[in-house]
């Protein structure tokens, strides 16, 4: 069963999941080149130095996970299920700081202190995945938060919900191949980014005078998956 956000244990599960993902997306398709947007969540717990930012995040995983509409997935590394689905989440420092590290060695942008989220595109070229962090959103929440660039996690996760329904709304009445929604498995897929697409339409949800910006920049190289 494919969840629309998940909390992978360690940079390896990652890995597992989204090739995964991307193999079963190849075979649906038949296309030997398409991207999907996708999300890393980097949040500490209370216990080890996190804040109400990540506390609010972690509570809200659950919502995250069923309300993003299939059309990005998000990963919250170090954070983990071990009895099962129903279970809350429960935090491994040290599968967060392998990760961690091995996203700066793959030279990945800095990590805030308490709760960032990345979202960029992961392509399939072929036979490899690559990890396009050269065109890429980076916002450190904690910081976003004390700026006061929105006024809660409850409203900027609503914002990221909203414009992933109103991708996949835009994706029912295209008649062209921009953007289609996997059947299966209920991912966008295009041959051009998707992240391009859903900024957008999370821009307009959020409305033109907030003070978060939306574009993208590069907060490190091109990275194939394997590399990681």
């Amino acid at each position: 069963m494919f969840f629309r956000a998940y909390a992978s244990g360690s940079i390896h599960d990652f890995q597992k999941r989204l090739l995964d993902n991307m193999l079963r997306l190849k075979d649906e398709t038949g296309l030997s080149e398409l991207a999907v947007p996708v999300g890393i969540f980097l949040v500490l717990d209370r216990h080890n130095g996190g804040n109400d930012v990540g506390d609010e995040l972690i509570r809200r995983f659950n919502l995250l996970d069923a309300e993003s509409r299939d059309v990005i997935d998000f990963f919250f590394l170090g954070w983990a299920r071990p009895q099962g689905d129903s279970a809350p989440l429960t935090f491994n420092l040290a599968a967060f700081q392998s990760s961690r590290d091995a996203l700066h060695a793959a030279g990945i942008g800095d990590f805030g202190g308490y709760a960032d989220l990345f979202l960029f595109d992961a392509w399939l070229r072929g036979d490899r995945i690559v990890l396009d962090f050269e065109k890429a959103l980076h916002i450190d929440l904690a910081e976003a938060i004390a700026a006061k660039r929105f006024a809660s996690i409850g409203g900027f996760l609503e914002g990221l919900v909203r414009a992933a329904h109103a991708l996949r709304q835009d994706a029912a009445l295209q008649s062209g191949a921009i953007i289609r929604i996997s059947d299966k498995l209920g991912l966008a897929t295009a041959k051009q980014s998707v992240l391009d697409f859903f900024l957008d339409k999370w821009g307009k949800v959020i409305g033109a005078t907030s003070l978060l910006p939306l574009a993208t920049r590069r907060v490190g190289p091109a990275v194939d998956l394997a590399d990681i």
